[in-house]
């Protein structure tokens, strides 16, 4: 019988370890951002419980409208309330303010998990490999999912605009490696938007929110990575970085109860924009910057120094 006793409490303990495991990209993560926490919008992409590869072959899901908005700098707009609902000017944040036409944080795209860099470098993410990224995630050529795949590596091939640098990350540890190289340093902050509901509320797409107080804006000219999760059944994520860009974090109060804790990102780039994008939100091209919240899924890096002087905007204007 103790004997028997031993045997169980060893399995127990076994079994405890095993589900306290640290995984091997949490292991990365912690040997090169040690003072970083992990944001969920992270975490919620590493899963210890798949094999090696990493591979997810299901079908993946994106919110219509929250792929790359190309549309920004030309071609034809998607619905006018889908523009006005994602984008506004930076004059119309500020505590008090409200965003009259409701905005859905949830998020927007369930796709794979993060694969290891050995895994994702085995087959490289660019057009003269599209045949065997298809056949890796059981794609039928001309399908939905692989017209998105398609669409996602063009993206990712697209030459950079003025000023802007960007990669596309298919695994954490490139992704990691990519922004302390921007960034200049390892002391940084990943930074996502987070939505806080009780338990017994749920999800109601489109919410009306106001601004609470206070807004904390990170220093113009700072430079920051934006870095959007793609439809994919690996984990991609397309990162860009421009010091034309400027951080927000900004708290929000919905009608139906919800509390957000957004982030937000303006444009200062707008000279170049679509007139059409920018007349839809009455915007002058270079003069107004534009701005949109990030998804739960989304993420903003900036360096802890820049973090650290942020400055809080409390009255009912948005300071330069």
């Amino acid at each position: 019988m103790a004997r028997l006793f031993i045997i169980s409490f060893v399995l127990v303990l076994a079994a405890v370890e095993a589900h306290d495991a640290v995984s091997p990209l949490e292991t990365y993560w912690l040997s090169v951002l040690p003072n970083t926490t992990m944001p969920n919008a992270i975490r919620n992409l590493i899963d210890p419980a798949m094999n090696n590869s990493g591979i997810v072959k299901h079908r993946v899901k994106v919110r219509e409208g929250m792929t790359q908005n190309i549309f920004i700098l030309s071609g034809a707009l998607p619905s006018p309330d889908y523009v006005r609902s994602t984008f506004f000017p930076r004059k119309d944040m500020h505590p008090g303010a409200q965003m009259n036409q409701g905005l859905n944080f949830d998020q927007t795209i369930i796709g794979g998990a993060f694969m290891s860099r050995t895994e994702a470098d085995r087959i490289k993410f660019c057009s003269d490999s599209l045949p065997q990224i298809l056949d890796n995630f059981s794609m039928v050529p001309d399908s939905d999912e692989a017209k998105q795949i398609e669409k996602i590596v063009k993206d990712c091939e697209e030459p950079t605009l003025i000023g802007e640098k960007k990669f596309c990350s298919t695994s954490l540890e490139f992704m990691i490696d990519n922004v302390v190289n921007l960034l200049g340093t390892t002391n940084i902050k990943a930074l996502s938007t987070t939505v806080i509901r009780s338990k017994s509320m749920a999800p109601q797409g489109k919410v009306l929110y106001t601004i609470a107080s206070p807004i904390k804006k990170l220093p113009y000219h700072s430079r920051l990575v934006v870095c959007h999760q793609e439809p994919s059944p690996q984990a991609v994520h397309y990162c860009h970085t421009n010091i034309a860009y400027e951080g927000f974090l900004v708290p929000l109060v919905g009608k139906d109860g919800s509390k957000v804790n957004a982030v937000a990102v303006c444009h200062h780039d707008t000279v170049n924009f679509n007139r059409f994008f920018l007349e839809l939100l009455n915007v002058e091209p270079g003069v107004e910057p534009v701005c949109h919240f990030l998804p739960e899924n989304h993420l903003l890096w900036v360096s802890s120094e820049a973090m650290s002087k942020a400055v809080d905007i409390i009255g009912s204007d948005c300071v330069a």
